[in-house]
């Protein structure tokens, strides 16, 4: 790219690269996270929140959940967080989708 300008349609490396590549990201969002959330002064006491980044909001969520929680655990803990019912089911739903939790049956879940 650097010789010609131009973008491959299809870039190739080795699973090694790939795999330093996605810790690099990781460990920069995390990092993001952290500052967004120390310049965040607006969020309620104790609780760290970054509303823009999904991630960020999904582990204090997540954080603030028992290791079984139910339903009703999750109406408690959006008040709390400060977020509608909605975000968090839709949260646990990819945290879920991501293998951070399991749902046992309709109302009951188990982080992983």
């Amino acid at each position: 790219m650097m010789d010609t300008g131009r973008f491959a349609d299809t870039v190739e490396c080795a699973d090694e690269d790939f795999e330093t590549t996605i810790g690099i990201i990781s460990t920069l969002s995390h990092h993001n996270d952290y500052i967004f959330n120390v310049l965040n002064k607006e969020r309620p006491e104790g609780i760290a929140t970054a509303d823009s980044y999904s991630a960020a909001t999904r582990t204090v969520i997540l954080d603030s959940l028992p290791g079984q929680f139910t339903t009703d655990d999750m109406k408690a803990i959006a008040v709390k967080v400060g977020k509608t019912l909605r975000t968090v089911r839709r949260q646990i739903k990819r945290a879920i989708e991501s293998g951070e939790v399991q749902m046992i049956r309709a109302g009951e879940y188990r982080k992983l």
